[in-house]
Formats: structure tokens, C-alpha cells, sequence
């Protein structure tokens, strides 16, 4: 069996140590890369007759976008990824494991 890329969710309000490790033993194991994918749903406007109850502000989507940073160096950490710069998109680049 041929293995190119182990991918693994990362859910951005748990830590699930555990599943990354498992999912970086299987990439170690086949010598191929791990990626984590990570997301927040960002909901529609609420609109009533006109008037809008609830929506997306710009400091709710800063607060996701600090928040899946976090969580990509949490992430990097867990399976022993050297520390650098977020691109700031809150996504994790495809890297070899070691």
C-alpha cells in the first residue's frame, strides 16, 4: 500500500492529542507528510424584517483567525514540527515528517 499524505482533523476548540500522535505514528511509519485540517463555520447574517439580529462582526472573525493560529502551532508542537511563522490564514503547509 502506497501512503502519500496522512491528514488528521484538528478541532479547533478540543485538544485531541491523542488522534494527532496516532496520525503522525502512521506517517513516520509509511515516511510520507501529515497535514491537520482545522475550521470554524462563520454563519450567514440574521436578518428579521429588516433588522439584523445577529451577525459575523469583524472581531468574531479576528478572534477564528487567532484561534486556528493557535491551534496550528498547538498542532506543530504535538507532532515535534519546528516553531515559525503563521502564514496568518490559520491552514498548515504539507511538510515531511521526521
Amino acid at each position: 500500500m502506497t501512503v502519500t499524505t496522512v491528514m488528521v482533523y484538528v478541532d479547533a476548540s478540543q485538544q485531541a492529542e491523542a488522534q494527532v500522535r496516532v496520525a503522525r505514528s502512521i506517517a513516520s511509519k509509511f515516511d510520507t507528510s501529515i497535514v491537520g485540517i482545522s475550521a470554524f463555520a462563520v454563519e450567514p447574517d440574521l436578518v428579521a424584517e429588516g433588522v439584523i439580529i445577529q451577525e459575523t462582526t469583524p472581531e468574531d472573525l479576528k478572534r477564528m483567525k487567532t484561534a486556528l493560529a493557535d491551534k496550528e502551532q498547538w498542532f506543530r508542537d504535538v507532532i515535534d514540527f519546528p516553531r515559525r511563522k503563521s502564514n496568518g490564514a490559520g491552514t498548515l503547509n504539507i511538510r515531511r515528517c521526521s
